[in-house]
């Protein structure tokens, strides 16, 4: 009953037949072997890779495909450098042995295994950021939900789902679910619901497998797959008077008599169109073609796109970006991480090879269906986390960040909390086109939790399977570290001045380092209060643009100790400045010369400004005085990864923005050293009207030389309300530090009222905004004036400022 079962493709109650065989008769070759193929080909990978296992130990020579696809599973299951293994014990069996269709099962093989080194070399590699989103219910189901096309502005989809129909229908018999049919979605201010229309779509349903459908002309004609069984074709509906008509098979030179055609995709000017077939005189099992419109679609004599893009099994799925040139195929016959893989066709009739779309669209499993539209782009997959079998998922088109590593606190099942690197912090999902291709999940096949996987970047010098879950016990640790190394992918070239940032859960940036000169970053004193992810910050890129850097050495270090953090002397700026004052070199030479006597220390910069101006261009104005101090420190011979850098505009104030002191005390930086208790060799003073540099250096038991050397003073004139370093000595210790904290908390306000100025003639909003110390921005502001123009004898309302 079990072999009938399975040669109907019912691998559900192939599995319950087997398995009671092996209650009685555990070591049965063909049960083992037999529940390993149903669990395969029902997506159960690891139970298959269990009952492969089984089958290689009884070493029983009736079945030389069980090391085969043991190798499959393996790889299938993450676990890269066993598959490589045991690819190479069937290789060389295959080359021992004669067996059916040796010949395509060996160069298979290779290909495996060349996916796996692929793997490996590539888990080096930062993916971008481009916020892989498991689209909800109702577009995705507990059923096979794939192929999303977008339109509308992206504001809806219209997919291809073999979910229950209003009306019973025959069953699909791989996976016990219906025929697939065409639906749509749109989005509102809720998520996703049902598109609401009159217009006859859904008319192209019937009681075939209807679906992986593209719009095309405007949107005004839609292409779709029709399958009765084996027979597979490709038809147009076209959008007319409000309605979508009768659909009309496409010619038979793209539905050639007795093959398959299936999956179509157009140029955005519909002239070419491609799709996948089976037809005579491929290279392989399914190909990729092209014919060229005639009008009126009638389209040419159809062509294969060669074999640098086909291979000798399966291609699907194709989708092609006119502005680019570009062709996104899935296949399983160029080297990959799983079994289908997205791969980047570039210009596909100049015979260029093709480039696999690696990390987050490719997994260990079947990744199909990729497609773009003006901003959001949409594949499918069955990887571990989907609702269903194959799941729909959405991904931004743009991204400016590549994530090299995501470090989340978790707690197991003993409450043990553990650290995790992941290297691949979101999950997506993927869906097959046709399962003549890619046989259905089982619709009951179990999946983990919809959420994302934690894998670890550990301290542990052991080998490490790619991608497989290994975590450290932090045993109560209070802070932690990490570190690696930046390289170009192609070159092998170390990467300088890479900017990598350290970013919360909640998506805010709260630091950034740079790489040095052998591309090596840290991150040191990291609490472990909250989830954080380490990522390349980068020029925007598209999907179609693939990330050449790599990461090697990464490396994550716990600490049981509470983190060594102290301040040291801060810097100040003039009004609306980013140049340091001369005061400011001085403070960063004593901090140069401490980074260089201590190499292990990372020296944060915390740059601010006051409440003038607004939001966005203070925390640019803060972003160029860190940028400032970090460059001087850099000529100064301070390592780039010594140096993490935050701009934080007029957040945090130390004083009152209301007092020329206190918006003085506000625009600084501030210094944190971690890893070393360092004490500060000078204060900071805010001079007081009246007070001369002999009345100071007579109050605070210092040296007028010593003032003027530590500041950086060419000679005695000093103003008032601006930044003076007091060298702090046995003397001035305790006075200055009761002192200087209570005269700058309480020094006299003066009034922000806005005041009034007559224009003269020949003044600029410029000239002032330069005048009365505000920036052009703030004039503007508080005169409501447009395109910069100002008339002679004209009120401004002016806030003058230190």
């Amino acid at each position: 009953m079990g072999d009938e079962e399975f040669k109907a493709h019912r691998y559900l109650s192939a599995i319950e037949f087997y398995n009671k065989i092996l209650e009685n008769s555990p070591d049965d070759v063909h049960a083992n072997y037999m529940l390993a193929e149903s669990y395969r080909l029902s997506f159960k990978y690891d139970l298959a890779e269990q009952k492969y296992k089984k089958v290689k130990e009884i070493n029983s020579v009736d079945y030389p495909l069980a090391l085969f696809y043991l190798a499959v599973t393996e790889k299938m299951n993450n676990k890269y450098q066993e598959a490589i293994g045991t690819f190479d014990e069937f290789i060389k069996y295959a080359r021992q042995n004669e067996f059916t269709d040796k010949g395509t099962f060996l160069l298979q093989a290779k290909i495996e295994k060349e996916g796996c080194g692929l793997a490996i070399e590539r888990s080096s590699l930062p993916f971008k950021s481009y916020k892989l989103n498991q689209l909800p219910a109702p577009v995705n189901s507990e059923f096979n939900d794939y192929a999303a096309f977008p339109f509308n502005n992206d504001s809806s989809i219209a997919i291809t789902s073999s979910r229950k129909k209003s009306v019973e229908l025959a069953k699909e018999s791989v996976s016990g679910e219906e025929f697939t049919d065409c639906l749509r979605f749109q989005k509102n201010q809720e998520g996703w619901v049902p598109y609401k229309s009159d217009d006859d779509f859904e008319k192209i349903n019937g009681e075939s497998n209807e679906g992986a459908g593209v719009y095309a002309n405007n949107f005004t004609k839609y292409y779709f797959t029709k399958c009765s069984g084996s027979d597979c074709n490709i038809f147009v509906t076209t959008f007319s008077n409000g309605k979508w008509q009768p659909e009309i098979k496409l010619n038979d030179n793209i539905n050639q008599k007795n093959t398959e055609s299936k999956h179509p995709a157009l140029s955005v000017s519909g002239d070419t169109l491609f799709f996948i077939s089976n037809r005579p005189g491929g290279y392989g099992m399914n190909d990729v073609y092209y014919s060229l419109s005639k009008g009126d679609d009638q389209w040419g004599q159809a062509k294969n796109l060669g074999k640098i893009v086909n291979t000798p099994f399966n291609e699907v799925s194709p989708f092609y970006f006119s502005t680019e040139k570009i062709l996104i195929i899935a296949s399983q016959g160029h080297p990959g991480y799983g079994g289908f893989d997205f791969f980047i066709v570039r210009d596909p009739f100049s015979g260029q090879g093709v480039e696999n779309m690696g990390k987050p669209f490719n997994s260990e499993m079947d990744d199909i269906c990729f497609m773009t539209g003006r901003s959001r782009g949409y594949l499918s997959s069955n990887r571990p986390g989907g609702k269903g079998n194959f799941d729909i998922y959405s991904f931004d088109i743009y991204s400016d960040n590549s994530i090299i590593a995501s470090l989340e606190k978790n707690e197991d099942k003993n409450d043990t909390t553990v650290l995790a690197a992941n290297p691949q912090a979101v999950s997506t999902n993927n869906k097959t086109v046709d399962n003549k291709i890619v046989d259905n999940k089982a619709a009951n096949n179990n999946t983990a939790d919809d959420k994302t996987v934690a894998y670890t970047a550990s301290n542990d010098k052991k080998s490490k399977e790619v991608g497989q879950i290994n975590t450290f016990n932090t045993n109560g640790a209070k802070s932690l570290s990490i570190s690696g190394n930046l390289y170009d992918f192609g070159s092998g070239r170390p990467l300088e001045g890479v900017e990598v940032a350290l970013v919360n859960e909640r998506g805010v940036e709260l630091t950034v380092t740079t790489s040095n000169k052998d591309g090596f970053f840290r991150y040191t004193e990291i609490p472990t209060d909250q989830r954080y992810r380490v990522i390349v910050k980068s020029r925007a890129t598209s999907v179609y643009n693939l990330e050449k850097i790599s990461v090697k050495g990464l490396k994550v270090e716990s600490f049981t100790g509470l983190a060594s953090i102290s301040k040291f002397e801060n810097i100040y700026f003039d009004f609306d400045q980013f140049k340091l004052r001369p005061e400011a070199t001085k403070t960063l030479d004593e901090l140069s010369e401490l980074c260089k006597s201590n190499p292990s220390v990372q020296i944060e910069i915390d740059s601010y400004a006051d409440f003038v101006g607004n939001d966005e261009y203070n925390e640019k104005l803060s972003k160029k005085r860190g940028a400032t101090a970090f460059q001087y420190l850099l000529k100064k011979g301070v390592d780039r990864s010594s140096l993490v850098v935050i701009a934080k505009g007029e957040k945090n104030p130390v004083a009152s923005n209301q007092t020329l002191t206190g918006r003085q005390l506000n625009r600084r930086i501030e210094f944190k050293i971690k890893g070393l208790d360092a004490q500060p060799v000078a204060s900071t003073y805010i001079i007081e009207p009246k007070m001369t540099l002999y009345s100071i250096a007579k109050k605070y038991s210092v040296s007028i030389d010593d003032l003027r050397k530590a500041n950086g003073l060419i000679n005695n004139n000093i103003m008032a309300y601006r930044p003076l370093r007091i060298p702090i000595n046995n003397l001035n210790a305790k006075t200055l530090a009761d002192e200087i904290v209570t005269l700058n908390s309480n020094a006299p306000a003066r009034s922000n009222a806005p005041q009034t100025y007559r224009v003269k003639h020949g003044d600029t909003v410029f000239s002032i905004a330069v005048k009365f110390n505000m920036t052009v921005q703030r004039l503007f502001e508080l005169n409501n004036i447009e395109n910069g123009l100002i008339k002679s004898g004209q009120r401004l309302k002016i806030e003058s400022r230190p």
